[in-house]
């Protein structure tokens, strides 16, 4: 508010000073060229010393217009200054009789109402006064009491109007305040709603991202990572705890074993004396400060995350617990996995036990009896005995692979893996409207359960990102299961982005970093080949194991 009052004053000074000098200038060229009752010599002087007058006090305006009290003091010197100079020029006949209206009107501006007609009145009733003092040392013949009176009017008349004038000058004023002051509160709550947008995105793409990891270790590189932008450090490390609580895992830049040592006993002792294991705390290694948060889930610790320098960690609250419950998720997955795997090993013995053994120990005793009666049945019998038992024989062995490969597909036929992404892909379609086109050569049997896993994965991460960062509008996903080789496209027609840039700079979205990793943690790699305009086409490319 202030501000805008100040840039106000300035602007009425640039008035003031424009009239002040435009006034000055007119009535000094009409007292010079043409009055002539005085000399020279006094037209000189009175100019001279209003111009003087003039700039000293329009200085003194501009520094003191604010100060009340300054202002006052300068309005009445200047005031018995002019009056001394009108009483040299002529008093009421003079030409400056309107040059003595900027006194006025710097009182309209300034200060009350009072205050201006106070000035007013001063300013006629001292010239007044030297007007008969000078009639009564120099009587003319005429009167000019009645051309007094009209200019006494048209001072009064002229200063009614000056302060209607500035009156509707302020309320135009108050009204532009009050619109500035609306158009403030408007932009704030703009700028606020953006910063809650812009905040919001950024959540929803850092749960996506952490939702996403598919390990352990992928889940805490992207941590340390994370936690390193947000605090701008160069240390950040991760302690993982073991089952027992007394083995760990350290994660993180690589340090002397010596502080290595240092941070993990420092930080374990300090975390099994906590009262609060799920607080953070500060510890001291090397004159060096680091903030230790425990990431948990309920009452298990999964780590420990020490973070250099003395940091509050609020930002990171969201983060944390998500973590913690990822890390209680893959422990949760790990342990339903040993579980499958005896269920399915049961299943399986009990499979082979009710049907394929059954079938083999029947070919065993046909085979046996057919031996014994080798040298008493013909040729003819013989062949259909052994074709019979080879029929059973390739019966088994059908009955044995499905119930080797029985948990790969649904009712319908499909694999699993494939059931998923055509599910995931008509989600996105549904939310986003737009044709997502998927394909796939060779056998999906051949790809194992890391690898069906982590391509899902990339091709959610892929639809997401040329969606929501691309733009687009078509999306192509191609998958080819070779015998060397598993190769992954998925070509968008996007914005696109200078591939160039991004790699200079070091900007490469969290997305991208993921898919990245997916495809490297499988000893794979993954090409980008990007054109602003152009889309996008990511290709990945992994051995086959099988």
């Amino acid at each position: 508010m202030e501000k805008r009052k100040y840039l106000r004053v300035i602007n009425i000074n640039g008035i003031l000073t424009s009239f002040r000098y435009l006034s000055l200038f007119l009535t000094s060229y009409f007292y010079m060229f043409i009055v002539n009752e005085h000399s020279w010599q006094t037209k000189i002087l009175v100019v001279v010393g209003l111009v003087l007058t003039g700039i000293i006090m329009n200085f003194i305006y501009l520094n003191e217009r604010i100060n009340k009290i300054g202002l006052i003091v300068a309005l009445f010197a200047e005031t018995l200054g002019n009056i001394f100079l009108l009483s040299l020029s002529g008093n009421f006949q003079s030409p400056y009789i309107w040059y003595g209206l900027n006194t006025v009107i710097m009182a309209v501006v300034g200060l009350e109402s009072y205050m201006c007609w106070g000035d007013l009145a001063i300013y006629i009733s001292l010239l007044g006064m030297t007007t008969i003092y000078d009639r009564l040392l120099h009587p003319v013949q005429t009167n000019t009491f009645f051309a007094d009176m009209n200019i006494t009017v048209g001072l009064i008349m002229a200063t009614f109007a000056f302060q209607v004038i500035m009156k509707h000058v302020r309320k135009i004023e108050d009204k532009t305040d009050e619109l500035l002051i609306l158009n403030e509160k408007l932009s704030s709550a703009n700028k606020k709603v953006e910063e809650t947008m812009t905040y919001m995105c950024k959540i929803y793409e850092i749960i996506h991202l952490f939702s996403t990891q598919n390990n352990r270790q992928d889940l805490i590189q992207l941590i340390l990572d994370y936690t390193t932008k947000m605090f701008k450090v160069n240390e950040v490390f991760f302690i993982e705890i073991g089952e027992d609580e007394k083995h760990y895992k350290f994660y993180g830049n690589k340090v002397d074993k010596i502080k290595t040592d240092l941070l993990i006993n420092k930080a374990f002792a300090v975390w099994q004396g906590q009262d609060e294991p799920n607080n953070k705390w500060i510890l001291e290694v090397e004159d060096q400060n680091f903030t230790c948060v425990p990431i948990g889930y309920t009452y298990k610790q999964f780590g420990l995350l020490l973070i250099e320098g003395i940091q509050d960690v609020e930002q990171l609250n969201s983060i944390i617990q998500l973590s913690g419950m990822l890390f209680k998720k893959f422990e949760v997955e790990a342990i339903n996995e040993e579980l499958l795997i005896s269920e399915e090993q049961n299943r399986i013995a009990n499979e082979i036990h009710d049907q394929v053994l059954q079938k083999l120990f029947g070919v065993t005793c046909n085979l046996f009896a057919l031996a014994k009666k080798t040298y008493s049945l013909d040729k003819e019998l013989i062949g259909e005995e052994i074709n019979s038992n080879r029929e059973i024989l390739h019966k088994a062995m059908t009955e044995l692979r499905q119930t080797i490969y029985g948990l790969s597909w649904d009712k319908e036929g499909k694999s699993s893996f494939e059931t998923r992404v055509e599910e995931y892909i008509k989600e996105m379609q549904k939310l986003y409207h737009i044709p997502i086109q998927f394909q796939w050569t060779g056998e999906l049997q051949w790809l194992t359960a890391k690898e069906q896993t982590s391509l899902y994965r990339i091709i959610c991460e892929g639809i997401s990102n040329g969606i929501r960062h691309g733009e687009a509008t078509s999306i192509m996903i191609d998958l080819a299961i070779k015998e060397t080789h598993i190769q992954l496209c998925i070509k968008d027609n996007g914005r696109g982005f200078d591939k160039t840039k991004v790699e200079q700079s070091h900007q490469m979205g969290l997305g991208l970093r993921n898919m990245q990793h997916l495809s490297r943690d499988l000893a794979g790699k993954m090409e980008i080949d990007s054109e602003e305009g152009k889309g996008t086409l990511l290709k990945v490319s992994i051995p086959n194991k099988v």
